[in-house]
């Protein structure tokens, strides 16, 4: 997620799109994280779904 920051892991630059987002949901399992949404609005009227991250385990 976030443009290929995590590729860099670049968590600095992770975290402040995510806290400049205008809403994030999040999903979790057993007290693991397993999906984020980040969802951008103008806050009035209109609002997309920016980003989808969902892990799917290890085989």
């Amino acid at each position: 997620m976030v443009a290929g920051y995590g590729q860099k892991k670049d968590y600095d630059k992770i975290k402040q799109a995510f806290k400049q987002s205008f809403k994030v949901v999040t999903a979790w399992e057993n007290g693991n994280l397993i999906g984020a949404v980040r969802i951008l609005s103008d806050g009035v009227c209109y609002g997309m779904i920016l980003e989808v991250g969902v892990y799917v385990g290890k085989d």
